[in-house]
C-alpha cells in the first residue's frame, strides 16, 4: 500500500477508534465496513480483499500503541535471540507483564509508549524484579529520561525511535541483576501440577509443595525451576509464532501467541 494513499486515514482520534474497534475475528467485509464507518470517504485503492493490511499499515506507521511496539521489538531483537522463548502478557503479582525472554536467564520487558503514562511504572518494575533476572523498560527516546528517574538503578531501558518509516530500537541504559528475586513469590506463580512433580508427590497441596522447595533447593535452584516452568510451558506458543511470523501481521502477534491457529485459516 502506498504511503500517499493513507496519507488521508492517520489523524490520531481516527486510529484509536479504529484500533478499539479491530477485531481479528471479524471477517474482511465487516472490518472494511468498519473503516468506512470511521473515514467515511475511502479511496478505490483500499477494498475489502486488502483491508487487513491497510489496518497492519496505518497501526504499525501511525499509531504506535504497545501492540505495535512490542511486534517491531520481536521482529528487531527477540527473534534474533537464540535458543529463548518470549512470553506475552505474564501475570507477575500485582502486575502483568508485556513480554519476557527466558533461556539461561530470564528478562522482563515493560513496554511504555507515547500514550501511557507512568504512575504504575515504579510498582511493576518492582514485582518484575522479585521474579526475572533482569527488567527492562522499554520507551520512547523522548521518555527515557523520566523513565530513568522512575525506576530502580538496576533496570535497565531500550529506546526507541522511527527512522525512515520503521521502528529502530537501541539500549539507552544497560542492566543489572536483580538482587530482588523472592523464591516464594516465584513458587506462588508454578502451577500446582509442575510442583507436584518436582516434590514427586501428587499427594500434597500447594504450600507443602512450596515449603518442601523452600528447605530442598537453593534460592538459585529455585530460579532456574522457575524459567524451565516458564520454557515448558510457554515453548510450543513461542515457536508457532516464530515458525509462522512471516505470515502473522503485526498487530496479531499477540493474538496468534495465545491461540496457535494457521494463520491461512483466519486470513482468507
Amino acid at each position: 500500500m502506498q504511503g500517499c494513499v493513507l496519507d488521508d486515514y492517520i489523524v490520531k482520534d481516527d486510529l484509536q477508534r479504529l484500533y478499539k474497534e479491530y477485531n481479528i475475528m471479524s471477517l474482511n467485509e465487516k472490518l472494511y465496513k468498519k473503516f468506512v464507518n470511521v473515514y467515511k470517504y475511502v479511496k478505490n485503492e483500499i477494498t475489502a480483499e486488502n483491508i487487513r493490511e491497510v489496518y497492519n499499515e496505518l497501526f504499525t506507521k501511525y499509531y504506535h500503541n504497545e501492540a505495535v511496539i512490542k511486534a517491531a521489538f520481536i521482529r528487531q531483537v527477540l527473534f534474533k535471540s537464540n535458543n529463548s522463548i518470549t512470553i506475552f502478557e505474564l501475570n507477575s503479582g500485582e502486575s502483568r507483564l508485556d513480554l519476557c525472554k527466558v533461556n539461561g536467564k530470564s528478562v522482563a520487558y515493560e513496554i511504555k509508549t507515547e500514550l501511557d503514562t507512568l504512575d504504575r511504572l515504579d510498582k511493576q518494575v518492582n514485582d518484575y524484579q522479585r521474579l526475572f533476572d533482569e527488567v527492562y523498560v522499554i520507551c520512547p527516546i523522548s521518555k527515557c529520561q523520566e523513565v530513568e528517574r522512575a525506576i530502580p538503578i538496576e533496570c535497565g531501558i531500550y529506546v526507541y525511535e522511527e527512522k525512515n518509516d520503521k521502528l529502530i530500537f537501541k539500549v539507552y541504559k544497560n542492566v543489572q541483576k536483580s538482587e530482588k528475586i523472592d523464591i516464594e513469590y516465584q513458587l506462588g506463580t508454578i502451577t500446582l501440577e509442575f510442583l507436584r512433580k518436582v516434590v514427586k508427590d501428587n499427594s500434597l497441596t500447594r504450600e507443602e509443595c512450596i515449603e518442601i522447595c523452600k528447605k530442598k533447593y537453593k534460592k538459585s535452584t529455585i530460579n532456574r525451576l522457575y524459567k524451565r516452568y516458564l520454557k515448558i510451558k510457554y515453548s510450543d506458543r513461542w515457536n508457532f509464532l516464530k515458525e509462522n511470523n512471516e505470515k502473522i501481521l503485526d498487530i496479531d502477534y499477540q493474538w496468534f501467541f495465545k491461540n496457535n491457529i494457521s494463520p491461512i485459516s483466519i486470513y482468507k
